[in-house]
């Protein structure tokens, strides 16, 4: 009896009813009749409402039960790699056959739970603790296969997991994954028709939109483009709240979401989460793990899962949550974030918190494995978690998907149009470059001759326009690697198949390529002379040119796309496609006739989609043409040898029998032919067909290749998923311990004191007992200044279109107005407002990282304008933490500090200051790891975030700059950056930091707020107050409180417009600032005002005064850079190089694309003789030598994009152009060079020295690797500088990619110098193709002397004789 007694007072209910229930109305009837209308947009409704009407509707009486029992997850990793020397990675490199054993990685390890309607469950735990992985695995996102392995139960209403899980699930991820062309509206609307159920007719989908769109605030934004990085559209936090309303428009029978309020301000936040609380309570079980929740976001969930170290250490109430941690050896203290305290647990921070119940060695989790809440939800496993009537919580349906195929399809071709007719930027670009194109190679090739060189031509030009095709499909690339990503997301979520995806790419792919076909081939065909024939003969040769090169372009598209969608990388995939185009065009059949390729490689001529071509257009062009021959073409040619004449001494003959040669042809008769009398003997010269049946045949094969890379691409995008599985390795215990010695330290001795008053703060010093100071005693006096920004105002020009841009007409937003505000040393000012009010806009402008715009008013700097020098004393922490991932934390910052420390400071004081910045950020244990990318296992944001502070810090900074600090860090970690803010300031140096979602402990941190509203102005500036009692007064005297028990930080954002809601249906939270509260007005009629405003123009005069006295620079530098130009170039070369050859894959790819090259080049020309057809093959190697190192380079575009955005950080602080431009090109040569030498070896040695002719040939040897190394340097150099050009990869490989085409048809080799008109003489000169062409062709062809094969000979019938 006692025992039961036991099991009934401990008895754990997750899913009991919570008051909150009662806030909005449960009768069901009632819900049914209130929302019975169609929705009008703007109204303010209870969004738990309207999804329990929408339920009842569809006979639905909740969402699922979700129940998961021994829960693992484990992923086969290397082991952590560690940093080694230049020659170990060099070894490593070349022993590429011994891969490091895979070890076991356990992500989720033997976790437990369940999930029921009505349950709001909050997902917490430090960064690597397995939150992201465990709503992965729950949500059905995680793929299971050799790699990765997954044990334990997943139970869906007490039933095995089934693959339509998906489709009733929604899992909104930490990223964002939209198509930035695509409105909110559209974006939505996709989602809508697409994933929820038939029952839901296409009315109610619409509607659904609408409601989230009001829900989420987004309304406003509806038709707005969602944007992205290189297209400006909403805000970032509009854009995470897109990707909340893609999932909530399909009213989910279970949602997850994983961190679902980064880069939202703390109203925002708490209107979302608000509204899945009336989501959970219509009866949909949701997940949602947070960061950075405050105590009020804290209070609307009813449950709580704790990860810590890949396993739970608690899984209960929230209610619960404080006692069963008191057992466990944890007090929470009063009036303490319960969510900071629970995270604070499970770090080094632990220790504090320790009571008398603390068991030493015990983590949390075996802690709760033996306690009775785990016991209570073990047996509620055992017994079955289920609703009393699953089929009420689950509309029947016997699809995987919720639309049939043809839908879908539908669907995503309409998407796919709109980003087409959308993307007009694009569609302008590939229609101008198929015009210019088409002129130009008109005009170049115009009405070429029917005579045996017109005949040569023809085929020339042919084989260009395959080259063209080839260069131009390369661009694709990119397109393909971004689509790929979105598309895993969307597929997974079941929006669609793969194959609706794959059909709705082709269908809109082939349009564009008719249209820019047919610009190019009608140009080329009509103004060349093509055509031969009757009129309806010429209409055919035109369809079948249009026809041909329209398929064969897509089968060069297509197969990029089978790169993009098969290769883990862009890079990987830019380095496999141009290699295997390359390969085509070499079997293609014109650089080496096919007569020429020895038996061994005729499978790869066959298996050449451009052999189809060259000869189905060949045959179009050529066959039955009838060629004549000029006088210089016949042979012999004028004068001809006398023995060729039969009528010598004759009447009418002026020739003798005593000359050599005879010019008195016709009288004398002297005999010649013409060798090439039609177009078939040049179509046999190549060993092609000359029937007019091969056309079809030829073009059946090519549509057959289009079928089977259309095949192979949609395999590749259906049964592979190029993904991370996550993680950044198992901790060893050397780096926890680390850890856990730098946390005492800190708490020991480094310790932040200050104290306030209303007005100011009297800055202490940091504890002179403390560890390492953050700065040097001796410059710490002396590094803050003084920064005043008076009436500044920023505008961007937003006027789009080409029209516009021709007329120069330009279109003024204004995003900055009259904002006034100054920052003495020492003072730390929080920089506020929604989300729109241009924070980051005004910490760009003071940093002077806006290169474009307009900009009005002063920034006044220690009493003086700012000048050239000012950059040296900024440090500007941004938003995006860019860094090259292929060096350690220790590398980068050392690299900051010499480059930007004075130059007067000795080299080891440097280093030294970078190992106390290590120390004092707490980056110890990791320093000598790589950064890498997040999504690859590097540094997890929280590093990357102390990394991005440090690597300014370490430069000693007089001004601090931090935009969104603590964005994507848990609440641990923030308060640990901010503190770190906290100490710099306390130095002496100004801090001006923007801040979304601030805990009041973070908020107290500060000196000074600056608030803005959404527009751009300033709503308040002044001291906070102890507690922020002053700016809490502020807004007092107008009507407006703030309880005591609430952050005043969220008061202050509240006034300043943020949030989505008014709160009227929950006065228990928000501030009730009323809606017709003038915040403008408010501050400009305040006193605050009016003594800022003569505060400006006091110290405004005294920099005008100060300007007029001054001879030189107020900051004391004569330089904007602290080092100089030589040391530049030596640390950024370093660094290049560094950067360069510590990616093995990358450099494996290329050396391995050459040497493979070089080995099919060797055996496809072994040892050219001396034969007539070798010495065209001579000169046709070593021009698809120089076109393929060409297309070799394009292989950097993608590191040099990539690179350039760190590159752009670094230069407005520090960095010479002409450092980082010789960096980049020192760091390409030893990989060329190297490469160069191995392809040019082998194929000179196997190809071009076995005739034994030369009497040099060591050094035509060394003069032919001379002039290709530097070709291939060349071409390296141009697709480097067209990649720093252009905004994007696809630009850049598209333009190199055309250019190469252009530079390549100039050599000399396509069309002779004398067929080229002289206006385009010009562009042969420029063309730096042509010199090492012509080079190369002299070293190899002088001296030889090359004789006729039998069937090589012309005969000539003179009198009786041949």
């Amino acid at each position: 009896f006692c025992f039961c007694f036991f099991l009934l007072v401990m008895d754990i209910d997750l899913s009991k009813s919570d008051q909150r229930e009662e806030q909005w109305n449960t009768d069901d009837e009632l819900l049914l009749e209130k929302f019975q209308e169609r929705y009008q947009p703007g109204s303010n409704i209870n969004f738990g409402e309207y999804c329990r009407a929408e339920m009842k509707r569809l006979g639905l009486d909740s969402g699922i039960t979700l129940s998961w029992s021994n829960l693992s997850y484990t992923v086969m990793q290397a082991p952590k790699a560690e940093q080694g020397t230049l020659i170990s990675n060099v070894k490593k490199l070349l022993q590429f056959w011994k891969r490091p054993k895979k070890v076991p990685y356990h992500l989720l390890n033997h976790v437990s739970g369940f999930i029921k309607p009505r349950m709001l469950t909050l997902l917490l735990g430090p960064p690597g603790a397995g939150k992201t992985t465990l709503l992965e695995t729950l949500a059905g996102r995680k793929s299971v296969g050799n790699s990765a392995k997954m044990s334990g139960e997943i139970l869906i209403n007490g039933e095995t997991w089934t693959p339509d899980f998906n489709r009733i699930a929604g899992y909104v991820a930490q990223d964002d994954y939209h198509i930035p062309l695509l409105t909110v509206r559209e974006a939505l609307t996709f989602s809508s028709m697409l994933r929820n159920h038939p029952d839901v007719d296409q009315e109610k989908r619409l509607e659904r939109v609408d409601v989230v769109m009001d829900i989420l605030g987004i309304s406003h934004v509806a038709e707005t483009p969602v944007g992205g990085e290189l297209l400006r559209g909403v805000s970032g936090g509009e854009r995470k709240r897109v990707s909340i309303g893609v999932e909530m428009v399909m009213c989910p029978s279970v949602l997850f979401m994983d961190e679902p309020t980064t880069g939202l301000d703390s109203s925002a936040a708490y209107d979302i989460i608000k509204s899945l609380r009336f989501l959970a309570d219509a009866g949909v079980p949701i997940i949602v793990s947070l960061l950075q929740p405050s105590q009020e976001l804290y209070n609307l969930f009813d449950s709580l899962i704790l990860m810590d170290k890949r396993e739970c250490a608690y899984f209960g109430p929230t209610n619960k949550c404080l006692e069963h941690f008191e057992q466990a050896g944890y007090t929470c203290p009063k009036n303490k974030n319960v969510a900071e305290f629970l995270l604070d647990i499970c770090t080094v921070e632990e220790e504090q918190y320790r009571n008398a119940h603390k068991v030493p060695g015990q983590t949390l989790a075996e802690f709760y494995k033996t306690s009775e809440t785990s016991m209570e939800v073990g047996r509620q496993l055992w017994n079955g978690v289920k609703p009393k009537d699953p089929e009420k919580t689950v509309l029947p349906s016997t699809r995987i998907f919720a639309t049939d195929v043809g839908t879908q399809i539908k669907l995503c071709t309409k998407r796919s149009a709109a980003i087409f007719f959308r993307n007009r930027r694009a569609i302008i670009v590939r229609m101008l470059r198929s015009l210019v194109i088409g002129l130009l190679i008109g005009t170049l090739f115009w009405q070429m001759p029917i005579t045996q060189l017109g005949g040569n031509n023809r085929i020339s030009l042919v084989f260009f326009c395959i080259t063209f095709t080839a260069m131009g499909a390369i661009a694709s690339l990119p397109q393909v690697s971004e689509e790929r990503r979105i598309f895993y997301h969307q597929r997974a979520a079941h929006f669609y198949r793969t194959v609706a995806h794959f059909l709705a790419s082709i269908v809109m792919d082939i349009p564009l390529s008719f249209i820019e076909g047919i610009i190019f081939t009608t140009l080329v065909f009509w103004m060349t002379g093509m055509n031969d024939g009757l009129w309806w003969e010429q209409i055919i040769q035109f369809i079948v040119f249009v026809f041909v090169l329209l398929v064969s372009n897509l089968c060069a598209k297509q197969f990029c796309r089978v790169c993009a969608a098969a290769t883990p990388t862009l890079g990987f995939a830019s380095a496999l496609a141009p290699a295997v185009l390359c390969i085509w065009l070499v079997f293609g059949g014109f650089l080496i006739p096919r007569t020429s390729i020895p038996v061994y490689w005729q499978l790869f001529n066959i298996l050449s989609p451009f052999r189809y071509t060259l000869e189905s257009l060949s045959i179009n062009t050529l066959a039955d043409l009838e060629l004549n021959c000029t006088t210089t073409e016949l042979v012999p040619p004028a004068p001809e040898p006398i023995h060729f004449c039969t009528n010598i001494g004759m009447g009418g003959c002026s020739c003798t029998w005593e000359m050599s040669t005879c010019n008195d042809t016709i009288p004398c008769g002297c005999q010649n032919v013409c060798p090439t009398p039609s177009g078939d003997s040049i179509l046999v010269q190549y060993g092609l067909n000359t029937e007019q049946s091969f056309i079809y045949i030829d073009s059946v094969a090519l549509v057959g290749f289009y079928a089977v890379f259309c095949l192979c691409t949609f395999f590749a995008l259906d049964l592979l998923h190029w993904n991370s599985a996550g993680g950044a390795g198992p901790k060893s215990k050397a780096d926890e311990e680390a850890a856990l010695a730098a946390y005492r330290n800190r708490r020991e001795g480094n310790i932040v004191e200050y104290m306030r008053d209303d007005d100011d703060y009297n800055m202490g010093a940091i504890n002179e007992g403390s560890g390492v100071p953050l700065f040097s005693e001796v410059s710490a006096q002396s590094m803050g200044s003084s920064l005043v920004f008076s009436h500044l105002n920023y505008s961007v020009n937003i006027a789009s279109g080409l029209k516009s841009k021709i007329r120069c007409q330009k279109q003024w937003k204004q995003l900055l107005f009259d904002v006034m505000g100054y920052a003495p040393a020492g003072r730390m000012i929080a920089l506020m407002g929604a989300t729109g009010a241009g924070k980051t806009t005004l910490l760009d402008v003071l940093a002077q990282r806006k290169t474009g715009g307009k900009m009005e008013g002063d920034v006044i700097v220690n009493g003086n304008f700012q000048d050239k020098y000012y950059n040296r004393l900024v440090g500007y922490v941004e938003q995006s933490n860019i860094f090259l991932p292929t060096l350690t934390v220790r590398e980068t910052l050392q690299y900051s500090a010499l480059m930007r420390l004075k130059a007067d400071i000795p080299h080891s004081e440097k280093l030294k200051r970078v190992e106390e910045t290590i120390d004092q950020l707490h980056l110890r244990d990791v320093s000598d790891q790589l950064v890498g990318d997040p999504e690859s296992g590097g540094l997890s944001m929280e590093l990357r975030k102390k990394l991005s502070i440090a690597a300014e810090l370490v430069a000693e900074p007089a001004i601090f700059f931090l935009d969104e600090p603590t964005s994507g860090l848990d609440s641990q970690a923030a308060a640990s950056v901010m503190e770190t803010a906290r100490i710099v300031a306390n130095t002496g140096v100004p801090v001006i930091c923007t801040i979304h979602q601030p805990s009041a402990d973070l908020f107290y941190l500060f000196d000074w707020l600056l608030l803005l509203r959404p527009g751009g102005q300033t709503i308040y500036f002044g001291p906070l107050g102890e507690k922020g009692r002053t700016v809490l007064d502020f807004f007092g005297r107008h009507g407006l409180g703030c309880d005591e028990d609430k952050n005043p930080a969220d008061f202050v954002l509240e006034c300043s417009g943020a949030g989505i809601g008014n709160r009227e249906d929950d006065p228990s939270v928000g501030f009730n600032i009323p809606s017709d509260f003038d915040c403008d007005a408010t501050w400009l009629n305040s006193p605050e005002f009016q003594s800022l405003v003569e505060k400006m123009s006091e110290m405004t005069q005294e920099a005008e005064a100060n300007s007029s006295n001054r001879g030189t620079s107020p900051t004391g530098f004569t330089s904007p850079y602290s080092v100089s130009m030589a040391k530049q170039v030596m640390l950024s070369v370093k660094r290049s190089f560094m950067n360069k050859y510590r990616q093995p894959t990358v450099i494996r790819s290329y050396f391995l694309m050459y040497l493979i090259m070089s080995l099919i080049l060797g055996t496809l020309y072994y040892q050219l003789d001396l034969f007539q057809s070798d010495a065209r093959n001579r000169v046709a190697l070593i021009y698809f030598c120089i076109v393929f190192c060409a297309l070799g380079a394009i292989t950097s575009v993608p590191g040099i994009i990539l690179q350039r955005a760190v590159y752009y950080r670094e230069r407005p602080s520090f960095l010479r152009p002409f450092a980082y431009f010789v960096a980049q090109v020192l760091a390409e040569i030893p990989l060329v060079l190297i490469s160069v030498f191995v392809f040019g070896s082998i194929v000179y040695g196997m190809c071009m020295s076995g005739t034994g002719a030369y009497t040099d040939p060591f050094s035509r040897y060394l003069f032919f690797i001379s002039v290709y190394s530097l070709t291939t340097l060349t071409c390296t150099a141009y697709a480097m500088a067209v990649a720093s050009a252009v905004a994007t990869t696809e630009v850049a490989n598209t333009i190199v990619g055309v250019s190469s085409s252009m530079f390549s048809l100039f050599a000399g080799f396509i069309i002779p110098k004398g067929s080229i008109p002289k206006f385009y003489l010009p562009f042969h000169y420029l063309s730096y193709y042509k010199y090492p062409l012509e080079a190369l062709a002299i070293n190899q062809m002088v001296g030889l002397n090359f004789t006729c094969y039998e069937y090589e000979k012309v005969y000539i019938e003179v009198g009786d004789t041949w």
